[in-house]
Order: structure tokens, then C-alpha cells, then sequence
């Protein structure tokens, strides 16, 4: 049973805990063919790019930025003439993501590049590779390839030909993203209700220093810590000269981080776009539980013994073979300490493995630097710390983190049901608990099972390290800083982890009901329409029909949010933008708002289900706001607001999470100026 369990944790623990899938796809592509006569044409890849993103230049002008390229494979049915081309209106100006000068176009972009035939006929093949961006997000490398048929007579002087040309369709039709202004459930998009934290990718470096800060934390874990010493000497003590030593070093460290890119790679495509699921979210509580309780030190998870023994039989074999088995021997070895680590690596902005690759890079680095780095300095190693309790008492403290993060999926689930068995009170206790049990373990009050005594002083007596006081302090500070929360305080350092301040007990709004403020009952409706109480007490509506309804009687612009349950950052927005004074007044004031949960797993009425386009059967209110959001807007990101009139015509440029006061209010401002031309 208990090696079932190693399995079945281990092959949970290869699908990345990301809740951020999302359908952003502001470019589009298509592909044309020019005859230029005597056996020349002219080839185009023609962007369409929606506002407001854009792709970079050639040269974008830093080298951490993706160029576009457009890459011909060599061929002897023709040759290229001259260099790619650009067309399009070139702009060299301040990009956020990178907070520098890059050159990029917006709305369009044509590749051109001249070929010649050498054959009567030429099959030419491209290979296409851009990234998207926009002020506040940079969406995953694109990487297609593109395939032109041409026919011609490859005349070497001028002469009158019926050439003709004809291009593989296959990747040629462009995405019509034109808003419709009906919202008829029967054309459906495919469903889904993931929500994304930022309603953005995080930029590659942001995803790296994610991998790389697990990767340090990993280090010092009991099962990898102290391997440290032991696998810098078998180098030292195996090679014959130092050189060998550091090269054999250098060859180990190297394969660690090979494996975890590899895993990078092999997860990056794996389960996330259902990673927000009530199943997937019950099932990390569980996997979190485990790894809790095995950190508290019940029980230890380990790989069943033939995997280890499978690997570690083939280190003898030598050379570069045997120390790549010793690589992977290592991370083996030490999963039972670094599972948790990975997936919280691995836990990136985007759906692609190209960014899950870049953080288990990160992971890996950091996780090998201290190999790699005594075989060159082996002088060193007497300056490490010494292997002790400390090893345990760092695992233990992450147990009593991972005990608190576990109740974040099970929030999600039971906000998603409306179960009410952790509403915001019952969550923040849970928290308080845990995090002053743990400053009370640090202070040396609690022991559990592998825990020794404190050192020792001078005098006899037991003493407590600076460094556990410290973090005692720290650990006691957070659980005194909670404790107002569970009388409505906003908490804004965790915003978007506890359950919203409206999920309370005896004043849960659930969407067949609405709770009833101390304030009249009349000023609960809008329009003469009954609404919810939602963030800092704004009457919010959950029906978009209701809401629309609702604009046309008091002449009021529409507030509509996409939000998730599950969605962090859709609760950090509300809780520390929606709640300034600039922001919170406009939304009182100057529109109807509705919220629409994506994630929102309540049953549709039977007359009102719908089939999406794939024949699959709507019954929830989640899967139809998804689908509204999709076929309306092409986006399944969450947050994701849009200011529209009481006709349903978009006022301006919808807006993702945007953390800056003073400019999502002035996207409200735009968005009531525009209503009232």
C-alpha cells in the first residue's frame, strides 16, 4: 500500500499546480504568393495583430528578447534573394515588460522574402517563430511552419509565362475576432474554466527566478543537504587531477539540470487546462496533506525501491553514461524533499513548456550550483554547516506551510459548490493555528518525532539560536496580523488567498439568493432589480441578461467581470484596487456592475441549458459564462473586465489585472466619457 501511495503521489506530482490556462490569441496569420515574373516570387507571411499587443523586429535591440525570424529550409529547387524583409510601421519606444527601448509593430506586420525557382515546381518550407506582448503581459514563443507551393518555368531570361502559384492552406486562415453583439449560447466555443491570476504570462525572467528560488529552498532539505559533502568527495576522491574532479562536476551538475528540463518540458503540455477543476483542486489538497504530514515526519514518501536501484545499477558503467545515472539517482534519492519544490517551480503563468522548461532550468541550476561549485573550491566544504536537527526543524516548518497551503485548493472547491464548510472565518482559524503552532515549534515548544534537543550554552542549560527567534517573531507577527480578518479587515499582504471578506458564515451570497444588509431593502435593488452584496459592499449583479436589463432602466454604463473562484488575483483586485476611493466610487456611482464566475459549478435550469459547438452539453453557470466570454471577447483569462453600454457595444480596450490604482481608474473614467459621447 504504502509503495502505491509513493507512485501515486509521485505521478501527481508531475502535472504543474497552474490554475492559468487561458485562449490569447491576438495574432493572426496568413500567407500569400506574388509572381514577379521570369521564375522570381515574392512570399508573404502577414501578421494581423489585435491592439493591444505586438511582436518584435528582427532586431529587437536586447538579446533577451525573442526576435521574429522566419527561417527557410535549404533547398536546391531554389534560392533566396536578398534578405527578409520587414513591412510595417516600425516603432522604437519604451517596452514595461522590459523596461527598455525595443523595436515592435502593432496592427501589422508582413514577412517578404524574394525566391527563385531552379526546378518547375518547388515546395518551400518555413519555419515561423515570434513572441506576443503587450504593456503588462508576454504570451508563450510561438514556433509554426508554413509550407508554399510554387510552379513556374525557371527562365533565366525575360520572357511571358503562366506561372502560378499556390500556397498550403493549412495555417492560412485568419481568426475572425470581430464582438458579436448577441450572446446566443447555441455557437458555442470549446469550454473552459480556468482562470488566470494575473490575466497574464509572467515574463520569462520572473518564471526563472520562480525555479531558481525553489531550487535554493530545495537545497537545504535533510534527503539533499547533506549528499553535498559526500558527492563533491566521490569526485574529488575519484578523479585523478583536479581538472578531472571539476569536470566531472560540471558533467553532473549538468545532467541534474537536463532532467529537471526535461521534466519541464514533459509537464508543460500535461493536465493545467483542467488544473482549476473541483477534482484536480480536491486532489492537490490531499497530495499538500500528505506532503504535510510526511514533513511533520509521520512517515516518509519514497520512490519504490526498483526505480532507485534500476538507476543507481547503472552509475558503474562510467564515464559520462555512469555519471548521468548518478545524476538521476540524486533526484530520485531525494524526491521525498524536493516534490513540493517542483511543483511549486513549475507553477508558471502559461500553459506552454517552453516556460515550464525555463523554470525547472531555474530549479535545476540552483539545485546543482552547490556541487558544481565545492568540486571547484573543495577547500571550502569545511565552511559548510554541519548536518544536524536544523535539516529537520527547515523540513518541519515547510510541513506546517504546506499544511496552510493545502486549505487554498479545498477554499476554491468549496467557494465553487457554495458548501460553506470554510467560509473566510473558519479558513482564517484554520491559518491562525497553524502559523502559531509553528512559531511556538521554532521557539522549541513543541517537538515532534525526529526533532533533538536544543544545543546546549555554556552554563548547561538548553538555548534558542538567533535564527529560529527570528523566525519564531516572524512566524507570530503573520498569525497576529490575521487575526483581525476574522472581522472583516481586508488583509491586502494575502489578498486572493483567504475567501473573500463576502464569504462569511450567516453571510454567504450564494446565486439564488441575496443576503440582506442593514442598509433598506430598497437599496439592495438596482433598477428595480435585485442584486448581491459583493466587495466592500457594492450591489453586484450574477445574471448578465439581469444586469442588461437593469443599464437600460438607469442609463449606466455595464462593469462586467469575469472572475473565478479559484482566481487569486481576481481577489487581490478586489481587495486592494476596487477598495481605493478613486476606484470604489465610480463603481458605487457610475456603473451596473456583474461579476461572472467562471468557475461557478451551480446547475443551470433545465430550459436553459445549451449545447457549445462540439455538442457538448452546458449545465452550469460557469461553463456558460465561459463560453460567453470566449465567444464574445476570444479570452478565458480571468480577471477580465470589460466597460460596455446598455446595447452591449464595448466603450474601450478591456483590461486584464492591472494592480496601479491611478490607471485602472482612469480605464473607468474612459470607459464613462466614451458612454456619454
Amino acid at each position: 500500500m504504502r509503495r502505491l501511495l509513493s507512485i501515486f503521489v509521485f505521478l501527481l506530482l508531475l502535472m504543474p499546480f497552474s490554475n492559468h490556462a487561458q485562449v490569447l490569441k491576438p495574432i493572426h496569420i496568413s500567407t500569400s504568393t506574388k509572381d514577379l515574373g521570369n521564375g522570381t516570387f515574392l512570399l508573404s507571411v502577414d501578421f494581423k495583430i489585435d491592439p493591444p499587443f505586438h511582436v518584435y523586429s528582427q532586431k529587437p535591440g536586447n538579446d533577451d528578447v525573442l526576435p521574429t525570424a522566419l527561417k527557410f529550409k535549404t533547398s536546391g529547387d531554389y534560392e533566396l534573394i536578398g534578405a527578409l524583409q520587414e513591412v510595417g510601421n516600425l516603432k522604437n519606444e519604451n517596452d514595461p515588460n522590459f523596461g527598455m527601448a525595443l523595436r515592435y509593430y502593432e496592427n501589422k506586420l508582413s514577412l517578404q522574402q524574394k525566391v527563385k525557382l531552379k526546378k518547375p515546381k518547388a515546395s518551400i518550407s518555413a519555419d515561423l517563430e515570434y513572441m506576443t506582448c503587450d504593456d503588462h503581459q508576454c504570451l508563450p514563443p510561438k514556433y509554426e511552419t508554413y509550407t508554399f507551393t510554387l510552379t513556374g518555368t525557371p527562365a533565366q531570361a525575360e520572357t511571358a509565362s503562366t506561372n502560378t502559384a499556390t500556397i498550403d492552406t493549412a495555417k492560412t486562415t485568419a481568426v475572425d475576432t470581430t464582438l458579436k453583439t448577441t450572446t446566443d449560447t447555441a455557437k458555442t466555443a470549446p469550454i473552459s474554466t480556468s482562470s488566470d491570476d494575473t490575466g497574464a504570462n509572467d515574463p520569462w525572467w520572473k518564471i526563472l527566478l520562480n525555479g531558481m528560488l525553489a531550487g535554493l529552498i530545495a537545497i537545504f532539505m535533510p534527503c539533499v543537504f547533506p549528499m553535498i559533502p559526500l558527492t563533491v568527495s566521490f569526485f574529488t576522491k575519484r578523479s585523478g587531477t583536479k581538472a578531472q574532479g571539476v569536470r566531472n562536476a560540471l558533467l553532473y551538475g549538468g545532467s541534474m539540470i537536463l532532467l529537471f528540463v526535461s521534466l519541464g518540458f514533459l509537464v508543460g503540455n500535461s493536465l493545467n487546462a483542467w488544473a482549476s477543476s473541483a477534482f484536480f483542486n480536491l486532489i492537490f489538497f490531499v497530495v499538500f496533506i500528505i506532503f504535510a504530514i510526511s514533513f511533520l515526519g509521520a512517515f516518509e514518501i519514497v520512490l519504490p525501491n526498483w526505480i532507485i536501484q534500476k538507476s543507481s545499477d547503472n552509475e558503474s558503467k562510467g564515464g559520462l553514461i555512469g555519471i548521468f545515472f548518478m545524476a538521476f539517482t540524486m533526484v530520485l534519492v531525494s524526491f521525498s524533499c524536493t516534490g513540493p519544490f517542483i511543483t511549486w517551480a513549475i507553477n508558471v503563468k502559461s500553459a506552454s513548456p517552453f516556460a515550464a522548461a525555463i523554470a525547472m532550468f531555474g530549479f535545476g541550476f540552483m539545485f546543482s550550483l552547490p556541487f558544481m561549485f565545492f568540486a571547484f573550491f573543495p577547500g571550502w566544504l569545511q565552511s559548510l554547516p554541519k548536518s544536524g536537527s536544523w535539516l529537520n526543524s527547515i523540513k518541519v516548518a515547510f510541513g506546517f506551510i504546506e499544511l496552510a497551503a493545502a486549505f487554498k485548493f479545498l477554499s476554491n472547491v468549496d467557494q465553487a459548490y457554495h458548501w460553506q464548510i470554510l467560509p473566510r472565518e473558519v479558513f482564517l482559524v484554520i491559518w491562525i493555528v497553524i502559523f502559531a503552532l509553528l512559531g511556538f515549534y521554532l521557539l522549541g515548544k513543541i517537538r515532534l518525532h525526529a526533532d533533538d534537543d536544543l544545543p546546549l550554552n555554556d552554563y548547561g542549560k538548553p538555548y534558542l539560536t538567533v535564527t529560529r527567534l527570528l523566525f519564531s517573531i516572524l512566524a507570530f507577527c503573520f498569525t497576529i496580523y490575521l487575526v483581525p480578518g476574522l472581522w472583516g479587515a481586508p488583509l491586502k499582504i494575502i489578498s486572493g488567498f483567504p475567501p473573500p471578506v463576502t464569504y462569511t458564515e450567516g453571510k454567504w451570497n450564494n446565486n439564488v439568493g441575496s443576503h440582506a444588509s442593514s442598509s433598506a431593502a430598497a437599496d439592495t435593488k438596482v433598477g428595480g432589480f435585485e442584486t448581491e452584496e459583493g466587495p466592500h459592499g457594492l450591489r453586484v449583479f450574477r445574471d448578465y441578461a439581469t444586469a442588461l436589463k437593469a443599464a437600460k432602466v438607469v442609463h449606466k454604463p455595464i462593469f462586467v467581470d469575469f472572475t473565478g473562484y479559484s482566481c487569486v488575483n481576481c481577489r487581490k483586485m478586489e481587495e486592494s484596487v476596487w477598495s481605493e476611493d478613486a476606484v470604489l466610487k465610480q463603481l458605487q456611482n457610475d456603473y451596473v456592475v456583474v461579476s461572472l464566475f467562471v468557475d461557478d459549478r451551480e446547475k443551470l435550469p433545465t430550459d436553459q441549458q445549451a449545447k457549445d459547438a462540439d455538442g457538448n452539453l452546458m449545465t452550469t453557470k460557469g461553463q456558460l459564462y465561459t463560453n460567453l466570454q470566449i465567444t464574445r471577447f476570444n479570452k478565458n483569462a480571468q480577471p477580465y473586465y470589460v466597460l460596455m453600454d446598455e446595447n452591449e457595444n464595448v466603450l474601450n480596450t478591456p483590461s486584464p489585472a492591472n494592480f496601479k490604482v491611478a490607471e485602472f481608474a482612469q480605464f473607468l473614467t474612459d470607459g464613462v466619457s466614451k458612454y456619454k459621447k
